[in-house]
């Protein structure tokens, strides 16, 4: 029995040690089979060699500075660089209106005329006293030179008689003022008074209106009057397609006649006069 259990116990490790070798020729192949697979792929794997793209070609061209004017367009309304109404300057019935709307008239021309009214008579009567008050002051200078009377009486004749011709002077004024005339060379826009009218000191008798120069009147922004000069000149076309020459009449510094806010956008006043 004893013989048996030996016998048994040297074939386990006869196994044991077979499985063993067994295993470590497996993991040697295997290993080597591994390794060569590896090594194939490498060198079957191609290579890939990147190019770099060729640089772009670039032209040069010597350029030479040149000036280039800035144009602006701008739209504007045409006005005149003077209105006028024409005012009576005394109270009266109007009782003519020589000059017709439209026309273009003279400094001095008279537009309107009004009631001479009792202004004659007074200055008949202001040229009556005026005489008598003449002959009181040469009459006391006579006596005075003869010793009749004191050169104090002598010069009370003589008040008296500047009074007079101050008195004159008012009369001629007041029947002169009966007659309106244009202060300035211009057109008569609009009859304002009619025959049979009656006027105050200070209505209006007619417009009159000057046009030389003709203002066109256009509407900027800050930034645009930055480049306007005064006296630049500057093409006009009207409404009727007519086109001038004209010139800027304020400066670029913001020298603006009125500037008027809309909105939240500043706008300025630009005049051209042509």
């Amino acid at each position: 029995m004893p013989r048996l259990q030996n016998m048994k116990i040297k074939l386990s490790y006869i196994i044991a040690f077979a499985i063993s070798v067994s295993i470590f020729i497996w993991f040697a192949i295997g290993g080597k089979a591994g390794l060569s697979s590896i090594n194939d792929k490498k060198e079957t794997t191609p290579i890939v060699q990147t190019q770099k793209p060729d640089a772009p070609s670039v032209k040069i061209d010597r350029l030479q500075a040149e000036y280039h004017e800035n144009f602006i367009k701008l739209h504007g309304r045409t006005e005149a660089v003077r209105e006028v109404a024409i005012k009576a300057e005394t109270r009266g019935l109007v009782v003519k209106t020589p000059i017709a709307e439209g026309q273009r008239i003279k400094r001095g021309t008279v537009v309107c005329e009004q009631d001479i009214d009792a202004r004659q008579a007074m200055l008949d009567q202001a040229n009556a006293v005026l005489r008598s008050r003449e002959l009181e002051y040469n009459a006391a200078q006579k006596l005075v030179d003869k010793g009749f009377r004191s050169p104090t009486q002598a010069l009370g004749a003589l008040a008296a008689l500047d009074g007079a011709k101050a008195s004159v002077t008012q009369a001629q004024i007041e029947l002169g003022n009966v007659i309106v005339r244009a202060p300035f060379d211009g057109i008569f826009e609009q009859q304002m008074a009619e025959i049979g009218d009656y006027l105050s000191p200070g209505q209006p008798c007619g417009l009159l209106v000057d046009l030389d120069p003709l203002i066109i009147a256009g509407e900027a922004t800050e930034k645009q009057v930055s480049l306007f000069t005064v006296g630049k000149t500057a093409n006009i076309t009207l409404a009727t397609d007519k086109v001038s020459l004209g010139s800027f009449a304020l400066s670029s510094r913001g020298q603006i006649l009125r500037r008027e806010r809309s909105r939240s956008r500043s706008k300025s006043r630009i005049n051209l006069a042509c």
